[in-house]
């Protein structure tokens, strides 16, 4: 699959649906101008309406909230392939913050761009539901996670879902866990 998929965001969404040599140079298209945005900037901030949703193709990216008494909750991660908030391009404005917790290559991707993909490349639209879908499974064990697994647990399952999704997208050779304690204690909720 790598040969054949060297984009990214195709060998995730291949994983869903087999896509035509179209949907390729379509995909192709949309990650054409990454950015480099180095560890711990935020890529957009809770109220603000987004113009692009933003891809991932390097790095790790996670969503967030900060709490009433000034601690961070992270509550996802992001990693390449991923599409950080599809859903705000319908909704129009963010409920959390996005922030990059190492250098990351990320593509921006407009209004637009999501409206054209969902209208008129119906495998690619199919395979952006079904990551959506595994998204909030992701999601839902997060949740089990936070509320009923010990925290020792807890982090075995993010290291196991972290390798599985790189894995999936030919990214895990030589991977590291790049998270600081602090970012591990962000995310476990201890």
């Amino acid at each position: 699959m790598e040969a054949l998929y060297h984009n990214v965001l195709a060998r995730k969404l291949a994983n869903a649906e087999r896509l035509g040599p179209e949907d390729l140079a379509k995909l192709d298209e949309v990650i054409d101008s990454p950015i480099t945005v180095v560890a711990r900037e935020d890529l957009i901030q809770q109220r603000e309406d987004p113009e692009n949703v933003h891809l991932v193709l390097s790095g790790m990216v996670c969503r967030y909230k900060i709490l009433p008494d000034g601690k961070r909750a992270i509550v996802a991660l992001m990693l390449p392939g991923d599409i950080c908030d599809l859903h705000v391009a319908i909704l129009g404005r963010m409920d959390h913050n996005l922030g990059t917790l190492t250098d990351c290559q990320i593509v921006k991707i407009s209004r637009k761009v999501i409206d054209d993909l969902l209208d008129n490349y119906p495998r690619i639209r199919r395979a952006l539901f079904w990551s959506t879908l595994v998204d909030e499974a992701i999601l839902r064990e997060w949740l089990v996670n936070m509320g009923r697994r010990r925290a020792d647990k807890q982090m075995a399952h993010l290291f196991c879902e972290v390798h599985a999704r790189l894995t999936a997208v030919s990214q895990m050779q030589n991977a590291l866990m790049p998270l600081t304690q602090e970012e591990l204690a962000d995310i476990l909720g201890v």
